[in-house]
């Protein structure tokens, strides 16, 4: 459950980035200078609040965003407490990516979200990565599995 309630957290995070940057790119075409400015500056973020001014938007994403990432690293910490943490080999990141896109998975990920490990690497931790294999049975692993996937496409269609 811990390990879910990372994976939403990090949803909801990237839900929230993604309307920052929406809101970002709305407020970079207004007429408004002062509008443009909460794109480069957070002073102006920060005073559309205190003047009152119509969209405060941007403001309440980085509150919120703020907010949910105290409360995803609180998370994080705690999962590093009960399990060491540790970057992710290349084979990792590859199954992980041919996991969740692979036709088999019918990927229950459907929001902004689904991309998130395929786009940047930069960052990611595993909490009980496999146990460390001698260098051959890595190459064979990954031939082996890549050839069967290939025999399975051969023959199902």
């Amino acid at each position: 459950m811990n390990a879910r309630n990372l994976l939403y957290l990090q949803a909801e995070l990237t839900d929230l980035e993604n309307a920052l940057l929406q809101a970002e790119e709305r407020d970079s075409k207004h007429l408004k200078w002062e509008k443009q400015a909460h794109t480069k500056d957070w002073y102006w973020i920060a005073h559309s609040v205190q003047a009152d001014d119509e969209d405060k938007l941007q403001y309440y994403l980085w509150m919120k965003i703020r907010e949910k990432l105290n409360e995803y690293n609180e998370a994080l910490r705690i999962q590093a407490c009960i399990h060491e943490p540790e970057e992710p080999d290349d084979f990792d990141i590859a199954d992980l990516q041919n996991f969740l896109s692979c036709d088999q998975m019918r990927l229950p990920l459907i929001g902004a979200d689904r991309d998130t490990w395929s786009i940047c690497n930069d960052g990611l931790v595993t909490l009980r990565p496999r146990e460390s294999t001698d260098a051959f049975t890595n190459v064979l692993s990954k031939y082996v599995v890549e050839v069967l996937d290939l025999i399975n496409r051969i023959f199902s269609g």
